[in-house]
């Protein structure tokens, strides 16, 4: 989570913000789903990462305003959380 957090990654929204040529944000790709690869993306939307949302579902769930809101709200909401179980489950 602190990877996603300090924007310490390797997801193709910071790469391409550092290659060279810098590669325009609109081209910065998932691999995987072909959409804008950010972290939001890849925390809630990646076909890649189904099975660990799976995992994090029943944890959220306890607090169901957590999942209230835009993908923008969601991923604010879980990013600055201070439940344990939900840092746990996102850190896995």
């Amino acid at each position: 989570m602190e990877l996603l957090r300090l924007s310490s990654h390797k997801l193709s929204i910071e790469n391409g913000r550092h290659s060279h040529p810098k590669i325009q944000e609109g081209n910065r790709l998932c691999k995987v789903c072909g959409v804008i690869e950010n972290e939001i993306h890849f925390l809630l939307h990646c076909d890649m990462n189904q099975e660990q949302r799976v995992l994090l579902t029943p944890v959220i769930l306890q607090d169901e305003a957590l999942l209230e809101g835009s993908s923008d709200q969601v991923f604010t909401k879980l990013m600055s959380c201070n439940d344990e179980k939900v840092i746990f489950s996102l850190c896995r």
